[in-house]
């Protein structure tokens, strides 16, 4: 078994110099930083997507039980913000950051 906790969690804090990474390596080991960052939010959804997809005579790989109901409640509900014209020349889509907490945690575990 290994942990793994959102890589913000290693950002220092000013005053004692620590981060909750460090103070959580003392208690859970293995302990590692999500791999979760501006282009990595994508292809961890299509992760989550591809296990929520049944496979034929098995079911999906990952099953969420239906007394889960703020987990189903949050990917039924799930969106994408609207295309932000500016100067760029390729806008890039971005999930809207909007009860989106569990879906984070979701993907990142993934």
């Amino acid at each position: 078994m290994y942990w793994v906790i959102d890589r913000a969690s290693k950002r220092q804090d000013m005053v004692s110099r620590s981060s909750l990474f460090h103070e959580y390596l003392k208690y859970l080991k293995p302990l590692y930083p999500s791999e979760s960052g501006p282009n990595t939010v994508k292809p961890q959804l299509n992760d989550v997507r591809t296990l929520l997809h049944p496979v034929p005579g098995i079911g999906p790989k990952l099953k969420i039980t239906a007394n889960c109901i703020h987990t189903v409640n949050e990917i039924r509900h799930y969106q994408w913000d609207e295309y932000k014209w500016s100067e760029e020349r390729n806008p890039r889509e971005r999930p809207r950051d909007y009860q989106n907490d569990l879906m984070d945690a979701l993907k990142n575990m993934v």
